[in-house]
């Protein structure tokens, strides 16, 4: 039985948790220790948590002392800007990670993270939870097997509301900075990670793991206050010659659930956000779906890891390095676009929700995202109003954000002054 440690309890922790306690009613793991920093802010887990017997800890350090020899792997639910750093000493002190998305805001950190693994022959698993859902899993298992064809394009867009509790729900929401370290926040980098990263998934099937970003246009815009950006469009050339489309805003009112739609040389394949569900329609007329997630897709990120810990799986289903063309992506479309363009006040409103909210769109953007999606241009390309056109970036070389003059300078603003 492989034992378990959690740093962070709340937000999103309070969903892993329940995962971790799926695998140990199932025999496999069993959760001996947490992290909670802050005991006044969680009473009534802290309280079950120490009736059940499980150690409780005051800093992830406090954990990596304490578990010299309990513990096997370390969860790492927190939040983006501590990632790297928690990943990096959760493997020096030799333990193996799962860790929740994205990896990092930057490919730096991901680097880092990989050389630590190399260092200290661990492992860190990604909490990309759709991946290791049936459906995805079904269609990883038809592009790797050569039955759909080589990929030719792919795309995704989504339209997903967000009001003002969005962006004040913790201290780095909506930021470019924060807590001592790029953040990046974002759809694509953090809300919608899962769909870009679906689709990357799915193009390095037939790769055998290999497929590389080749190059990437990014345009990135903002309705709300915040320093990042709230509405993305992005293309991507990859090294197999697939393109890549992606579409999602925060700033509507109407609420569309991520759809990707998928051209191979022997079949077409559409992917949907609501059912979980895949199906793929081949040139021969068979049709093949797959729909549900599965018996909890965030617990089959540890049924994995712990399957790789006892030897009963060769490898992970998602790793760091699998997801570092994601951080790629989202590094590569900041030195695209440069900045993040500001969409003019006169372009959007602000809309009084019935829960006392409040939220920005920018009337139009239902169209504009849904014209682009179906045409597979940018919002420059369909004459958004407030729309401006990006260069192609290369990936080859890119270590380390940022690169540009450009972006340098829009960047500096929001950075500790010296």
């Amino acid at each position: 039985m492989q034992r378990i440690g959690i740093i962070g309890v709340g937000g999103f922790a309070t969903s892993v948790l329940k995962a971790i306690r799926l695998v140990e009613s199932e025999g496999i793991a069993r959760l001996d220790a947490a992290v909670i920093r802050n005991p006044a802010k969680h009473p009534e887990t802290l309280k079950q948590l120490q009736t059940e017997g499980r150690r409780i800890l005051a800093s992830p350090q406090d954990l990596f002392d304490w578990g010299q020899g309990k513990l096997d792997i370390i969860s790492i639910p927190t939040g983006i800007p501590s990632h790297s750093r928690l990943a990096v000493q959760a493997l020096e002190a030799g333990f193996n990670v799962v860790m929740e998305k994205p990896i990092a805001p930057t490919v730096q950190e991901v680097d880092a993270i990989l050389a630590a693994e190399k260092r200290t022959g661990r492992f860190c698993a990604i909490g990309y939870q759709h991946i290791h859902t049936p459906a995805l899993q079904m269609l990883r298992e038809e592009v790797s097997g050569g039955n759909m064809g080589h990929i030719l394009k792919a795309k995704t867009y989504a339209l997903w509301p967000r009001g003002s509790s969005y962006y004040t729900r913790n201290t780095w929401v909506g930021d470019l900075w924060a807590d001592g370290n790029w953040v990046l926040d974002g759809p694509i980098t953090n809300a919608n990670a899962h769909h870009l990263n679906n689709m990357l998934y799915l193009v390095d099937a037939e790769a055998n793991r290999q497929a590389r970003i080749a190059k990437l246009q990014g345009e990135l815009y903002r309705a709300n206050d915040i320093q990042t950006y709230d509405t993305g469009a992005i293309r991507l050339a990859m090294s197999t010659g697939a393109v890549i489309h992606f579409y999602l805003t925060h700033a509507v009112g109407r609420e569309v659930n991520p759809v990707t739609d998928i051209v191979a040389e022997k079949a077409t394949a559409r992917w949907t956000h609501d059912g979980a569900k895949a199906v793929i329609r081949y040139e021969n007329g068979v049709v093949r779906s797959v729909e549900g997630e599965g018996n909890n897709s965030h617990a089959e990120v540890f049924r994995v890891a712990i399957a790789v810990l006892e030897g009963r799986r060769s490898e992970l289903i998602f790793s760091a390095r699998d997801g570092r063309n994601h951080v790629l992506a989202v590094d590569l479309m900041f030195e695209s676009c440069g900045e993040v363009v500001e969409i003019p006040a006169s372009a959007r409103k602000v809309v009084s929700l019935p829960n006392g909210e409040r939220r920005v769109e920018v009337p139009g953007m239902e169209e504009l995202v849904e014209q682009a999606y179906a045409e597979e241009k940018l919002l420059s390309e369909v004459g958004a109003p407030w729309g401006k056109a990006t260069p192609w970036v290369s990936a080859e070389g890119y270590d380390s954000f940022p690169r540009s003059d450009q972006l340098r300078a829009f960047l500096a603003p929001y950075l500790p002054k010296p």
